[in-house]
């Protein structure tokens, strides 16, 4: 029977079945479309999100690399400098032990000496030696006992073992120098390594993102990143640059040097070395009788040669006094006492050393002691004016390919054949294009290291602490990507 509406009733639901179906089927295609741009957006989205969080992770390992090498550098420098200071101490602590030990008329060993060091009192006249020869005060005696042997067994144990000391720290100066320089070139090297899509910061941007890698562009720049950064340090040698305003290693050991070795008449009291007035009565001038009084004024220091070649260190003491002889005169009327005035100076001092003296410079009066090789190679930054120091931006560039995002365009429909294929048009296929310039998306991120203070306006030793690798306050840091290469890089995708 064939369903028709009645006459005159015209638009009733039988006759509008056809027009609802049409509705309802355009409606599901745009919710599927609806759908479909929002699976697309998410895949956009999460792969944006995930190659950016990559490109920053890679960005900032860079700038810790670096940071890490500027720290390594700093404290190998300053561990040099460390090893400097003790060499001094030991060339001055040999002079000094060698020289205490003449005060006290020892035999210290088979050693040149400057003339009349033999003991303190060779260039005294005669007559005042005779009270040395003669009865010295009991306290005096007792010193004199008590500190010969202390003084030589001193000067022993020192001579023993400051030449292999010394020869130890010069070792471990060449090794720390090399160990910096090594280290710090094998940073410069995992750098120009990602430049080939190679090396550590390859590894952990794949760690972050496998289907990532960087962009031709991203090669290119960290080529040259490497270069820019690579002079932002300079590798100084002390021997060769020692006029070189920025070559701070030997100013920063002198600075360095402890009371002891910088100047031992102001560490030590003038006693130190005489810790006693030298006092002596008897006999004088024949058949007199007197007493004499003798002090010292002691000096001793250890210095680095201009050259940065040997370390050098002198103690010396003037010793100086007076007395009074009493001599019998005898006249017709008796004897008459005569008061005669005594005067009295001496010298005494040792020298000692480590290294290549200057030319013009004679050794046959000073020690010897270890072997030194001189201030040695260390790395520090270029430009010390700076208050406010970073490197040089390390920027980084990576892309992926359109495929690799899961796109539908690039995913079997549910509802037809891959876009692309030979199936394509076989079947309805409803699927949304993508538009990555160049069939590939990018991200970008840039980073350096940089020197922290430990507040804003922290002060070591009354100064402001400026960048350089001798303090070990280097960070990194993520920082904003130059728009000129954001451009760049988008001209060349």
């Amino acid at each position: 029977m064939d369903l028709q509406d009645p006459p005159g009733v015209q638009g009733s639901p039988l006759s509008e079945r056809g027009q609802t179906t049409v509705f309802v089927a355009v409606t599901i295609v745009i919710i599927l479309l609806a759908a479909l741009l929002l699976y697309n957006v998410g895949r956009f989205t999460t792969t944006k999100m995930r190659m950016q969080n990559a490109a920053d992770a890679t960005a900032y390992s860079g700038a810790l690399m670096l940071a890490r090498a500027y720290n390594f550098a700093a404290y190998s420098n300053r561990a040099m400098v460390a090893n400097q200071v003790a060499i001094a101490q030991l060339v001055g602590l040999t002079s000094w032990s060698r020289y205490y030990c003449t005060i006290y008329n020892q035999k210290c060993g088979k050693f040149p000496s400057p003339p009349g060091s033999q003991g303190a009192y060779t260039e005294i006249t005669d007559e005042i030696k005779a009270f040395f020869n003669g009865e010295l005060t009991p306290e005096v005696q007792i010193v004199f006992k008590a500190y010969g042997p202390i003084s030589k067994g001193l000067y022993t144990i020192i001579n023993a073992t400051a030449g292999p000391l010394i020869d130890t720290l010069n070792g471990v100066e060449e090794a720390l120098s090399l160990a910096s320089d090594g280290y710090y070139l094998a940073t410069m090297g995992d750098l120009v390594a990602a430049a080939a899509n190679t090396g550590p910061l390859e590894t952990i941007l794949h760690a972050n993102d496998p289907n990532a890698n960087f962009s031709t562009y991203g090669e290119v720049l960290l080529g040259t990143d490497a270069f820019e950064i690579k002079k932002f340090t300079t590798t100084y040698t002390p021997l060769d640059n020692k006029n070189d305003p920025n070559n701070r290693f030997h100013t920063v050991v002198v600075n360095s040097l402890d009371p002891f070795s910088n100047g031992r008449s102001g560490a030590l009291d003038t006693t130190e070395t005489l810790p006693f007035p030298l006092v002596a009565f008897g006999s004088c001038l024949g058949d007199g009788d007197g007493f004499f009084l003798m002090g010292a004024d002691y000096s001793g220091s250890t210095t680095l040669a201009n050259d940065n070649a040997s370390w050098s260190a002198q103690d010396q003491a003037q010793f100086f006094g007076g007395g009074l002889c009493i001599i019998q005169v005898p006249t017709p009327v008796g004897d008459i006492p005569i008061p005669i005035p005594l005067f009295g100076y001496a010298k005494d001092s040792n020298q000692a050393y480590t290294g290549k003296l200057a030319s013009g410079s004679t050794t046959s009066t000073i020690y010897k002691v270890g072997t030194y090789s001189g201030l040695r190679k260390y790395i520090d930054v270029s430009n010390l004016s700076k208050p406010d120091m970073s490197s040089p931006v390390l920027s980084i560039f990576i892309e992926r390919k359109a495929d690799t995002i899961g796109t539908t365009e690039y995913a079997k429909s549910a509802i037809g054949a891959p876009q692309g294929t030979a199936q394509q048009g076989s079947t309805p296929v409803l699927n949304l294009t993508d538009a990555e310039k160049g069939g590939v998306m990018g991200a970008s991120s840039s980073a350096d290291a940089y020197f922290a203070r430990p507040l804003q306006f922290w002060e070591l030793g009354g100064q402001a602490v400026y960048g350089n690798l001798f303090n070990p306050y280097w960070e990194a840091q993520l920082v904003p990507t130059p728009l000129a290469l954001q451009a760049i890089a988008a001209g060349t995708q």
